[in-house]
C-alpha cells in the first residue's frame, strides 16, 4: 500500500509540473459592435447555464452604448460532445444565428469522468465552429477558460491546462476567434473565504460569478473593441 501511495503521489507531481502553463488571452482581431444589436449565444456547462453572469454582461454592455440580445445552449455537467449534438439539433429549431458565440466546455470535457482528451475537446470545438460559421459565416467567437475548482473537484481536472492549450492553439489561428482566460482574476477573488464565494470547489455564487466573469468578459472587449464604457 505505502508503495501504490508512493507512486500515485509521483504520477500526481508529474501530471501537476507537465500542466502547470496556462496560454495567454488572445484578443479577437475584428470588430463586433460597429454597428446594429448583436446577438450573442452561449454554449457552455453549468458555469453558464446556472448562473447570472452572461445576462448582467449583457446589462453591462448597456452602458457601453450596446444594445445586444442573447441565447444559451448550456447545461449542467455538459461537455462539448453535447454541446455539438445540442447546435446539430437546435440548428433545425428557431436559435438565432449569432453574431457572437461564449464557448466553455473544457472545464467537463477535463473532468477525467468524461473520458474526453484533449484532442478530442478541440476537435468538438472546431466542430461547433464550423457549425457556428454555417448559420453565420462572420460570426465571431470566444473560447473560455475557466477557473478548474479546488479540492476533489480541482483534482478531477488535474490535466485542465491541456484543454486550455488547445483552445489557444484554436484562437491563434483565427482573427475571428479569442481565448481569454480567466484564472487570474478567480485565483485573485478566492484568495481570501473561498468556500463562501465557491461552495462547492467549483461552481461560485452567482453573485460572485456575475462580478468576476461579466467584468472580466467586459475588460477583454474594451482592450481589443471600440467600447467606452461607463463605470
Amino acid at each position: 500500500m505505502t508503495v501504490l501511495l508512493a507512486a500515485l503521489s509521483i504520477c500526481l507531481v508529474l501530471i501537476l509540473l507537465w500542466d502547470r502553463r496556462r496560454p495567454a488571452s488572445i484578443p479577437l482581431g475584428n470588430e463586433i459592435f460597429e454597428s446594429g444589436t448583436p446577438h450573442f449565444l452561449f454554449l457552455g456547462t453549468s458555469l453558464t447555464e446556472g448562473q447570472a453572469w452572461p445576462d448582467v454582461l449583457i446589462q453591462k454592455l448597456e452602458s457601453c452604448g450596446v444594445i445586444a440580445a442573447s441565447q444559451r445552449l448550456s447545461g449542467n455537467g455538459k461537455t462539448s460532445s453535447w454541446g455539438v449534438k445540442t447546435l446539430r439539433a437546435a440548428q433545425n429549431s428557431d436559435l438565432r444565428a449569432p453574431d457572437l458565440a461564449v464557448i466553455e466546455f473544457s472545464v467537463n470535457d477535463a473532468d477525467f469522468r468524461r473520458f474526453l482528451s484533449p484532442a478530442q475537446s478541440a476537435a468538438n470545438t472546431k466542430l461547433l465552429i464550423s457549425m457556428l460559421r454555417k448559420m453565420n459565416p462572420e460570426v465571431q467567437i470566444v473560447l473560455l477558460g475557466m477557473y478548474p475548482g479546488f479540492g476533489i473537484r480541482g483534482a478531477l481536472r488535474l490535466r485542465y491546462g491541456a484543454y486550455l492549450t488547445e483552445l489557444e492553439r484554436i484562437a491563434a489561428k483565427d482573427e475571428r476567434i479569442g481565448y481569454l482566460d480567466m484564472a487570474k482574476e478567480w485565483q485573485i477573488t478566492l484568495h481570501e473565504a473561498p468556500r463562501t464565494k465557491m461552495p462547492d470547489g467549483l461552481h461560485p455564487t452567482s453573485e460572485i460569478a456575475s462580478q468576476v466573469n461579466a467584468d472580466s468578459i467586459l475588460n477583454y472587449f474594451a482592450l481589443s473593441q471600440s467600447l467606452r464604457c461607463e463605470r
